[in-house]
């Protein structure tokens, strides 16, 4: 079960720094009136980027503490 967590967690955390790095270089080297397929990218890639961190604060977020024991 760990190996499945870690496996989903790095995805994740792989995704959202690939959309972040996206936005950045869209955000520094693309032209200061975007184009409407490249705005259509760059918000694409912020959806994507919202959706990813949220996706990490959720796993990380409820850990248990310590399991009841089995009756």
């Amino acid at each position: 079960m760990k190996d499945r967590f870690s496996l989903v967690f790095i995805s994740a955390a792989t995704l959202t720094g690939l959309c972040g790095l996206l936005m950045v270089a869209i955000a520094l080297y693309a032209p200061t009136p975007l184009t409407p397929a490249t705005a259509a990218v760059f918000e694409t890639l912020k959806y994507g980027f919202t959706v990813g961190m949220l996706s990490i604060f959720a796993l990380l977020g409820p850990s248990p503490r310590s399991r009841p024991p089995r009756m």
